[in-house]
């Protein structure tokens, strides 16, 4: 298993000039229990879903209420093997990317895939969020969606 790597977007910058932002912090924290994400979303949240771009029901998850419903839908689809396994995170004041591995079990199917989760904050606060996945027509395949526009089965 890869070594976790909490960086910050100054990491690659000289020494005398490295700060680590709290939004590494953040992400790393909300990696560790996504069903809690509800306490890291702006009110105008919103999420892009992963099938975006090979599934054209997928449409973007808006308010902070929805997207916390995906997650959790998303938890719940896995029958809650979901493992998010982090690899690197850097963050700066606007923007957070989570690189990693994603470990589940969908309708009894064992998945796992190379994911980048990218994060866009206001006030503190998660206010975009771009759900990436190295397949995503495996994971169309694997999670056999028959309604992108806001649920998960």
């Amino acid at each position: 298993m890869p070594e976790k790597t909490v960086l910050n977007a100054t990491d690659a910058a000289p020494a005398s000039h490295r700060t680590h932002h709290p939004h590494a912090d953040l992400l790393a924290r909300l990696y560790q229990d996504l069903a809690g994400i509800g306490r890291f979303l702006h009110p105008d949240a919103v999420l892009h879903p992963a099938l975006r771009d090979v599934e054209r029901r997928a449409r973007p998850v808006e308010g902070r209420d929805a997207v916390i419903e995906w997650e959790r839908d998303l938890i719940t689809s896995t029958g809650c093997t979901l493992d998010m396994q982090i690899s690197h995170i850097a963050a700066d004041e606007h923007f957070g990317s989570v690189h990693g591995t994603l470990h589940a079990v969908f309708r009894g199917y064992p998945f796992s895939d190379t994911f980048c989760g990218l994060w866009r904050f206001r006030d503190g606060l998660i206010v975009e969020h771009w759900e990436n996945i190295a397949d995503p027509h495996r994971l169309a395949r694997a999670v056999k969606q028959p309604e992108l526009g806001g649920s998960r089965p």
